[in-house]
């Protein structure tokens, strides 16, 4: 603000209406000039903070401007960055403070039965009660209206979603998350709904008996505590319904599914995934707790008052508890707002209590610290300025606490107005949403001198020996240099040497030396030329490169470079077999004396064509005299197909032949690309004969014709031979065939005369009947 001496007083008065015409402005966001490049730290992690005030900066990212008095409350969204989420990324910073806000009416509406109620990240406040069977909404600007439910005949825009109506809410019932959704616990439905910025309602879990407290994590998880069995469940972001701790009444610390709880009046959850609960020991002379259950529902006291019990505290009457912990709220400093009759206390990270607004005494009374009391402290929540706001159940009031402890009445006192406005906030927002890239950052790890080079009219290649790691993994460094590896150097010129290390997210690093030629006469001329037979290779084939020196000496080394990444041996030859099509390949030789020896080509580029694939039955069987169709499945470009051997088949050059071989045979495929590129594969035809079943056998013992020999029939181990008398009883039996018939039934020799046999080969094909006749 900028004054001029003038005529005194009035000036002043001036001046005071220009702050108040600024006061209750929300924040200006700049951001800084694109592009904007965070930078994840060694560990690989980024976190966006703040500093100053009046204005603010947010690190890397924007100028905040206040016009007020009020200090800067931010919101970044994400605040974290890691290496699983660089490259192209946007923040959202929202910016809060207080100023002053129209004249408050709270009166402009009715409450009744209040017990819950919630912010949402843009400041409205939604509200609800134990009887009305509606949710409202508080806009920034005052604007109160019915968001969901109601009593029939008000016309509010109720039943949009699939789950009915509102019910009734318990104390606490209600949270809000980061998106802007509203859930509360239904008493009469026995759930868990949730109600979307635009009105529609839906349930969130199966049944849960009288539904109680609510909270959320920062995973979206959902938690929400019973009142009749005093126990915590869990409802995870996708709806999964959980028992994370509590089994029957009682005071039991230790994992979940052992832990007991008495009357569990309200619950909150911090920002590291602990769920803290308040619990008031009726057993115990009303004496409270607050118990924290871990992410695997371990459960441990977290706060107990010990002599700060009333009535045994008559030295310390202002901080000792009275009613319990009936409201619990994180500030996001790690400070536990707690609820107890007509005080709010404080606990801070530390674990010490004290007093933070309010007087033992249940009233409805404004005011500044203990001179301001409330009827009971319902629930509390916390708007994004930081001020608390209070549901004062017995008045049915909303009340609002600011940081200084300043209490008023926001909202309630109305005659029947459900709708109205009551006058705006003072906590004022703003957002910006800012592009950024998020990078990971290379450095260097092998360390670089000035050199004096002897003898020498051209830079090595110092790319190939460097160091260099990420704080990511996966991050695909690419190393280039200047001025270029070979590049001429002339005596007693320093020319300095910068090497640059880029990763795949724009992280750069560099590393830089000095280098100087020193010689007497010009240096020999000296070159290297890299060949290969053909740059047209076939995929896997090996294929060998050879590195051609002039004027090299006894001490030159060697780099082959595929893509420019070092590969292969110390030596003028390489051949490998694993190029890709493109790949480029070249080698960087260097002197004894360090000396880099130009190359007079470029790199050579590799036209690797893949080799043709075939998919083809390794077995196939046929009987005797017929024949199969060979039908391999090829993938490439076919110049030429070629069958061997040739026997048996009706085209050897076909791609896909008929083969009626008269015994088993293998044939072998081979294939061979437009490009000159082979594969070959295999068949084996496996031919069986025609089985022959004699007529008659003579089972007599003389050695002679004794058995039923059905030849070629062992090669069908899969068939069944059945013999049947002239009764149809059956008398062999078997499947397969690998032993013959002796004529015998249970060991006994079977009457000579007439039998008949059933033969399925399980190949498909007809069943086989007839007689046998036995002859003794």
């Amino acid at each position: 603000m900028i004054c001029y001496k003038t005529i005194g007083s009035a000036f002043a008065m001036l001046c005071f209406c220009m702050r108040l015409s600024l006061f209750a402005q929300a924040p200006v966001i700049i951001p800084k000039n694109q592009p904007i490049v965070l930078k994840l730290d060694a560990g690989g992690n980024y976190t966006i903070n703040s500093s100053g005030d009046h204005p603010a900066y947010v690190t890397d990212l924007a100028t905040v401007t206040n016009t007020t008095d009020s200090t800067t409350k931010f919101r970044f969204t994400p605040n974290t960055f890691d290496c699983s989420t660089t490259g192209p990324q946007t923040v959202t910073i929202a910016a809060a403070t207080n100023g002053v806000s129209t004249p408050p009416n709270p009166d402009a509406i009715r409450i009744t039965d209040l017990t819950a109620l919630c912010f949402d990240p843009a400041g409205n406040l939604y509200f609800g009660g134990a009887s009305t069977l509606m949710i409202r909404k508080i806009t920034p600007d005052g604007t109160v209206s019915i968001f969901a439910g109601g009593p029939p005949g008000i016309g509010a825009d109720v039943f949009r979603g699939t789950a009915g109506t509102v019910g009734r809410i318990p104390p606490g019932g209600m949270v809000c998350d980061d998106a802007g959704n509203v859930f509360f616990s239904d008493v009469d439905a026995s759930k868990v709904k949730k109600i979307s910025p635009d009105g529609t309602v839906t349930d969130i879990n199966k049944l849960i008996l009288n539904p109680g407290a609510l909270t959320i994590d920062k995973q979206h998880n959902i938690y929400v505590v019973t009142n009749t069995d005093n126990v915590v469940y869990k409802i995870t972001a996708d709806g999964v319904l959980q028992r994370l701790a509590g089994t029957i009444d009682g005071d039991l610390d230790g994992p979940g599914k052992l832990a007991r709880f008495h009357f569990i009046y309200s619950i909150a959850a911090d920002d590291a995934g602990y769920v803290y609960v308040g619990i008031v020991e009726f057993k115990l002379g009303d004496k409270v707790k607050i118990k924290r259950i871990a992410p695997d529902g371990t459960v441990s006291t977290y706060f107990d008052p010990g002599k700060l019990y009333y009535p045994e505290s008559i030295n310390d009457p202002v901080n000792a508890f009275y009613i319990g912990p009936t409201g619990l709220k994180f500030d996001r400093a790690g400070n536990l707002f707690i609820g107890d009759g007509g005080m709010i206390k404080i606990l801070d990270k530390y674990g010490k209590a004290r007093t933070f607004v309010g007087h033992p005494s249940l009233d409805y009374v404004d005011g500044t610290g203990a001179k301001a009391s409330f009827g009971q402290v319902c629930a509390i929540d916390m708007d994004p300025c930081g001020n608390l706001f209070v549901v004062d159940q017995v008045y049915n009031r909303i009340r609002k606490v600011t940081l200084g402890t300043v209490v008023s009445t926001v909202a309630g006192g109305g005659a029947n107005q459900l709708t109205g406005n009551i006058g705006s906030s003072t906590c004022q927002q703003s957002a910006a949403v800012i592009p950024v890239n998020v990078q990971s950052t290379p450095a260097f790890t092998s360390a670089y001198n000035d050199i004096i080079l002897q003898d020498c009219a051209n830079l090595a290649n110092y790319v190939i020996k460097a160091s260099v790691t990420d704080n990511c993994p996966d991050s695909q460094i690419k190393i280039t240099q200047t001025p270029a590896p070979n590049s001429p150097i002339y005596n007693n010129v320093p020319v300095q040497v910068t090497l640059t290390a880029v990763d795949k997210t724009g992280g750069v690093a560099t590393a830089s030396f000095m280098a100087t030629a020193k010689y007497s006469a010009a240096p020999p001329g000296r070159s290297v030329s890299v060949s290969t037979p053909s740059l047209k290779v076939c995929a896997g084939n090996p294929v060998t490169f050879t590195a051609d020196v002039i004027n090299g000496d006894p001490g030159t080394s060697f780099q082959w470079l595929v893509n420019d990444v070092p590969t292969g041996p110390n030596d003028f030859k390489f051949t490998t077999s694993n190029l890709k099509d493109g790949d480029m390949v070249n080698c960087a030789v260097t002197t004894g004396n360090g000396c880099g020896i130009p190359n007079l080509g470029l790199d050579l580029k590799m036209n690797v064509n893949q080799v043709p694939a075939i998919t083809l039955n390794p077995k196939e069987e046929i009987l005797s005299g017929n024949s199969v169709n060979l039908t391999p499945v090829v993938i490439g470009n076919i110049a030429t197909y070629t069958w061997t051997p040739s026997a048996g088949l009706s085209d050897p050059a076909s791609a896909a032949p008929v083969a009626s071989p008269e015994v088993t045979t293998t044939y072998k495929l081979n294939v061979v690309s437009v490009d000159g590129c082979a594969t070959e594969s295999e068949v084996t035809v496996k031919v069986i004969p025609h089985i022959v079943i004699p007529n008659t056998f003579t089972p007599n013992g003389d050695g002679i014709n004794d058995l039923w020999s059905i030849k070629y029939l062992d090669g069908y181990t899969t068939g069944t031979v059945t013999v049947y008398n002239r009764n149809g009883a059956i008398v062999f039996q078997s499947k397969g065939y690998p032993k013959a018939w002796d004529g015998t039934f249970n060991g006994k020799p079977v009457p000579t005369g007439v039998y008949y046999y059933v033969i399925d080969l399980k190949d498909g094909s007809p069943l086989r009947s007839g007689d046998v006749s036995i002859l003794r």
